[in-house]
């Protein structure tokens, strides 16, 4: 009888975890970030690509130079002194640079690790908080083969790097408030309707104002309901207001967020 007793109390306490929802939780940025100042600067492919060897996204097949990459930014293997000096390990063949400025995208393609005029201008003119995206074709290299042949193969691999000023607009609170807010005001408010798992699917994109005012609310990836996406800007557009982004001057500016819901519910 007692073995059964304390079975029941076990299942007590076991079943409410199981059937408790994970709920939203916004981690904040998951790309690399650099400042605008720096963006302005910039002359080589290597000045605007922090965090190169953990984040450069590569087709499965070639996880080979994914695991060089890796050795060479954990510092397990390859005596490599900087993280920038990629050219130990690849060799740059083209690389194609895109970014979005006021509504619009631009994009230009240099050849080798140097960027062109167009690039640059692209770079200067980017959107705070937008993501700039860069497409690159290299030959690997094999930094243990003391002949240092690099194959003929050219492989291509993706980087994303998100431009943002010298203080960043933050909503009081930070990403804990933001996450709170968003659980009650969108998950929670419209849990008996069902939709968790599509708006689970949606990402947002919107800007804080000078007076942070949310501006230009937008969906850059629907949650496949219009009804859904309706609730979704209403959430958004709704928000408290923010303090604003500054520049290195001290100047309010406009910031750019990109937000995607799938880290919960």
């Amino acid at each position: 009888m007692k073995n059964y007793i304390l079975l029941s109390i076990l299942l007590l306490l076991i079943i409410p975890v199981f059937s408790q929802k994970q709920e939203f939780e916004y981690p904040g940025r998951m790309t690399p970030a650099i400042s605008s100042e720096e963006i302005a600067s910039a002359n080589y492919l290597t000045e605007i690509m922090p965090d190169f060897c953990r984040t450069f996204s590569l087709p499965f097949s070639e996880q080979k130079i994914y695991r060089r990459l890796n050795l060479a930014y954990y510092s397990q293997g390859y005596n490599i002194e900087k993280q920038e000096n990629y050219s130990q390990l690849i060799e740059f063949v083209s690389v194609e640079i895109s970014a979005g400025s006021k509504g619009k995208l631009y994009s230009a393609t240099s050849t080798g690790e140097k960027l062109s005029e167009e690039q640059k201008g692209i770079l200067r003119k980017a959107d705070l908080g937008s993501n700039i995206r860069i497409s690159i074709k290299f030959k690997s290299k094999d930094p243990m083969n003391d002949t240092k042949d690099k194959t003929e193969k050219i492989t291509e691999g993706q980087y994303t790097v998100t431009v943002i000023p010298a203080t960043e607009a933050r909503l009081a609170g930070g990403w804990k408030q933001f996450s709170q807010y968003i659980r009650t005001s969108l998950f929670r408010k419209n849990s008996d309707k069902g939709y968790s798992g599509q708006i689970s699917k949606a990402q947002v994109q919107f800007t804080i104002n000078e007076e942070g005012q949310i501006i230009n609310a937008k969906l850059n990836r629907s949650s496949g309901n219009p009804e859904t996406d309706k609730l979704i800007l209403e959430a958004i557009n709704q928000m408290p207001r923010w303090e604003p982004a500054k520049n290195f001057m001290g100047l309010k500016v406009k910031q750019q967020m990109e937000i995607v819901f799938g880290g919960g519910c």
